[in-house]
C-alpha cells in the first residue's frame, strides 16, 4: 500500500523539493558509477555511529543503498514535501529538512552508538517532513494505491491515519528487529517526532500560520433571505411596453405594436411555438419545455430580427421559479435586439431583478438595472431599479463574513465577490504593498486562481487591504482561513438519476447502491467546458503541413494539434460533503430520466436538462443552463477552462461565494 498523491493545492512552486530530489538522484548515480558498486562511497561518506563525524552525518542524507530505497524516499518527499515547503517557505523548508536529517541520525546514534554499519538514506529527513505534514495538514486526503498481485485499487485516507500508521509501524519494527536490522527504524522515529515537535512549536509561537483548513459548508443561512414582490416580474403585457413617457418615445422613434413585434419574423409560426412552450411550462412539463426552448433558440439564431418570443417563454420559466433559464432567455433577447428597440428597458429590468434577487449575479444585475434607472420610460420601474442597485451596492460593500471579534484570532483570505475583469498590475501592486508579500507571488495567485486575491493575512491587514480594493471598485470578501469551504476530491460518478424530489448518485468503484439525495442536500452544482490541446506527430510530410492538407486539424510545424473539449458536471452534496463528477464523454456512466424509469439512458444532455428542470432550487453556476439550452460557443466564454485543475480552482472559489457571498 503506497501513497501516490494528496489533495492539498499549493500556492508556490516547490523549488527546494525539486532540488533535493535532483541532488539525491545525482548522488545515487555517482554511487552506481563507483566500480565497487558503491561500497567505497558508502563506507567513506555514510554515517558510522562507532566513528562519529558531523560531516558524514550530513552527507549520509544523500546516499541510498538501492533503487527501491531511493524511489520510496523520493516518492514520499515529492508527495508531502511540496505542501510543507509551501507552509515554511523555501529557505525555511531547506533548513528544516537538513535539521530533520541530522536529528534522525543522532536518534539512530543514541539507539545504537556502537554500530559499525554505515547509515545512509534520506529516510530520517523525509520522516521529519511527514511529522510536519501531520501537524499542518492532518485532515488532507491522501491518495493510496493498494496492489496485491493482479488486484489493484485506488482509495483515499486522511493524512492523520496514513502518517499515524507509518509512525506506529516504525516503532514496532524498531522494537522487534532491534540493532540487527538493516533499516534504521529509530532514525525514522526520531525524525518524525522531531518534525512533529518543531512544527508544533512554530505553530504555537505564530512563526508559521495554520494552512487553510478543510471545512464543510453549512446549509442553513448561507443565502440572504429576501422575498421579492410577487408583482415585480409578472408576465409581460402590452402596458409594459406602451406606457412610455413622451420624451422616451421621441428618442425611440417609430415602433411596432407589441402584438406585431412579438410575432417576429416567422409570423404566426413563431407565436405558435412560443405558446406551446409556455403551455408546457405552465403544466409542469419542464423537461419537454426545455427541449422545445432549445429548438427555439436555434431557430432564433437563424432569424435576422430579435427572438421576441423568448421573452414570453422567459416569463413562464420565471413563474415556475426556473430562474437560471429565465435569465438566459432574457439575456438572449438583449444580446440580439437592436440598440433602439423599445422593449429593451423592460427586458433589462426583468433580467436585472432575476440576477440580483435569485442568482446573485451582482455584476449583471448592476449593469442591467443601472441602465434601466437611466432610460426606462416608466417612473416606478426607474425607482425600483435605483433601489435595487443600492441594495446590490450595499451587499457588495460588506467585506467580512464574521463579526470583527471573530476575525482577530485567525489568518484570513480575501476573495473576490465578482468575476469581472480587474486591473491586474494595479491590484497586484496594492496587495503586495499592503500585505508585505512579494509582488511575484501575489501576481501568480491572481493569475492562477479565479477569485482569490490573497491568503494567510493577519485579520486587521486583510480588512485594510479589502477596504482599499473596495475603493478601487473590486468587491471582495474577507473570510477566516479556518472557515473556508473545502474543495472535496471529485469522485467519478458511474450512475446518476434525476427525480422530481431529488437525485441519485453512485460513485465509480463503490459497490453500494446509488445514494438518493433530496434537492435540499445538494449544496451546489457546476458545469464547465474543459478544452485541451496536444501535439502529435503528423503522418504527412512538412510540405503538406504547411499547405494545411491534414484534414481540418491545425498544423504547427511537424505536428498536428489535437483539440478536444468536454463538459464537466460537478455536483456537491451534503451529509457527507462530497463531489460527484460526470462528463459529456463518459461512456461508462448511466443516466436516468426524471421519472426514474428502469431503462437507463446514456445521454448527458438529457441528464442536464432534467437536472435544470427538476432541481431548479439548487444553486448553480451558469453552466447547467447553457448545457441544457445547447448554447453557442460564445456563451461559454467565462466557463471555458484549459484543464480540470483550472475548473477545480473555479469551483473552490464558487463554493466560498455560495456559503458566504
Amino acid at each position: 500500500m503506497w501513497p501516490i498523491g494528496d489533495e492539498s493545492p499549493r500556492r508556490t512552486t516547490p523549488f527546494v523539493v525539486y532540488g533535493l530530489v535532483a541532488a539525491n538522484v545525482a548522488a545515487f548515480a555517482a554511487t552506481l558509477a563507483d566500480g565497487s558498486r558503491g561500497a567505497d562511497t558508502v563506507t567513506k561518506w555514510g554515517f558510522t555511529a562507532a566513528h562519529f563525524s558531523v560531516l558524514t552525518l550530513f552527507t549520509s542524507m544523500f546516499l541510498h543503498g538501492g533503487i527501491f530505497h531511493i524511489v520510496g524516499n523520493m516518492l514520499y518527499l515529492w508527495i508531502f514535501g511540496d505542501n510543507v515547503e509551501d507552509a515554511l517557505g523555501h529557505f525555511g523548508f531547506l533548513a528544516f529538512y537538513i535539521a530533520m536529517g541530522l536529528a534522525a541520525g543522532l536518534g539512530q546514534y543514541a539507539a545504537n552508538p556502537d554500530a559499525v554499519r554505515p547509515l545512509v538514506g534520506a529516510s530520517g529527513a523525509v520522516s521529519g517532513v511527514l511529522g510536519a505534514y501531520l501537524m499542518l495538514f492532518p485532515n488532507n486526503r491522501i491518495k493510496m494505491l493498494f496492489w496485491w498481485y493482479f488486484y489493484m485499487r485506488v482509495f483515499y485516507m486522511r493524512a492523520v491515519w496514513v502518517l499515524g500508521f507509518f509512525f506506529v509501524m516504525q516503532v514496532l519494527y524498531g522494537a522487534i528487529t532491534g540493532a540487527a536490522s538493516n533499516v534504521a527504524y529509530w532514525a525514522h522515529v526520531a525524525g518524525f517526532l522531531t518534525g512533529v515537535a518543531v512544527a508544533g512549536l512554530l505553530l504555537a509561537f505564530g512563526v508559521v500560520k495554520k494552512p487553510i483548513a478543510a471545512a464543510a459548508p453549512i446549509r442553513q443561512g448561507r443565502r440572504p433571505v429576501r422575498l421579492p414582490d410577487a408583482e415585480t416580474l409578472r408576465p409581460a403585457t402590452d402596458a409594459d411596453y406602451l406606457e412610455v413617457e413622451p420624451a422616451a418615445a421621441a428618442r425611440e422613434g417609430p415602433r411596432q405594436a407589441p402584438e406585431e413585434a412579438f410575432a417576429g419574423a416567422a409570423g404566426d409560426d413563431a407565436a405558435g411555438r412560443a405558446e406551446a412552450i409556455v403551455a408546457a411550462v405552465s403544466s409542469g412539463e419542464l423537461s419537454k419545455a426545455l427541449a422545445m426552448t432549445r429548438v427555439e433558440m436555434h431557430k432564433a439564431g437563424l432569424r435576422a430580427s430579435p427572438p421576441t418570443s423568448l421573452v414570453a417563454i422567459a416569463d413562464a420559466f420565471y413563474q415556475r421559479k426556473v430562474h437560471g433559464v429565465a435569465f438566459e432567455l432574457y439575456g438572449e433577447f438583449i444580446r440580439r435586439a437592436p440598440a433602439g428597440d423599445f422593449r429593451l428597458p423592460e427586458v433589462k429590468f426583468r433580467a436585472g431583478m432575476v440576477a440580483a434577487r435569485h442568482l446573485r449575479d451582482y455584476e449583471a444585475a448592476r449593469a442591467f438595472l443601472s441602465d434601466v434607472a437611466r432610460c426606462h420610460g416608466r417612473e416606478e420601474r426607474r425607482a425600483l431599479a435605483e433601489k435595487e442597485v443600492e441594495t446590490v451596492n450595499a451587499r457588495l460593500a460588506v467585506v467580512a463574513v464574521q463579526s470583527e471579534d471573530a476575525l482577530v484570532s485567525s489568518p484570513c483570505a480575501i476573495v473576490r465577490r465578482t468575476a469581472g475583469p480587474i486591473n491586474l498590475p494595479e491590484v497586484g501592486a496594492l496587495v503586495a504593498r499592503e500585505s508585505g508579500k512579494a509582488l511575484a507571488d501575489v501576481t501568480r495567485l491572481l493569475r492562477a486562481s479565479v477569485g482569490f486575491v490573497a491568503t494567510d493575512l493577519e485579520p486587521l491587514k486583510a480588512k485594510s487591504v479589502a477596504a482599499r480594493l473596495q475603493e478601487m471598485g473590486v468587491p471582495v470578501l474577507v473570510i477566516p482561513a479556518d472557515k473556508l469551504v473545502a474543495l472535496p476530491m471529485a469522485r467519478e460518478a458511474r450512475w446518476a438519476g434525476v427525480r422530481p424530489d431529488g437525485i441519485q448518485l453512485g460513485a465509480a468503484g463503490d459497490g453500494s447502491a446509488p445514494a438518493p439525495r433530496k434537492w435540499e442536500e445538494v449544496f451546489f452544482a457546476s458545469i464547465g467546458k474543459v478544452v485541451t490541446e496536444k501535439n502529435r506527430p503528423s503522418p504527412f510530410g512538412p510540405e503538406q503541413h504547411h499547405r494545411g492538407q491534414f484534414m481540418d486539424v491545425p498544423i504547427q510545424g511537424d505536428f498536428a494539434v489535437e483539440r478536444s473539449e468536454k463538459l464537466v458536471f460537478d455536483i456537491f452534496t451534503l451529509n457527507p460533503f462530497q463531489c460527484f463528477r460526470l462528463t459529456s464523454e463518459s461512456a461508462s456512466t448511466a443516466y436516468a430520466g426524471p421519472n426514474g424509469e428502469a431503462r437507463l439512458q446514456r445521454n448527458f444532455a438529457r441528464l442536464v436538462s432534467d437536472f435544470v428542470a427538476c432541481g431548479a432550487s439548487v444553486p448553480t453556476n451558469g453552466g447547467p443552463v447553457l448545457a441544457a439550452l445547447d448554447a453557442p460557443a460564445r456563451r461559454w466564454k467565462g466557463l471555458t477552462f484549459d484543464s480540470i485543475y483550472d475548473f477545480d480552482c473555479y469551483n473552490y472559489w464558487r463554493l466560498q461565494l455560495e456559503q458566504y457571498g
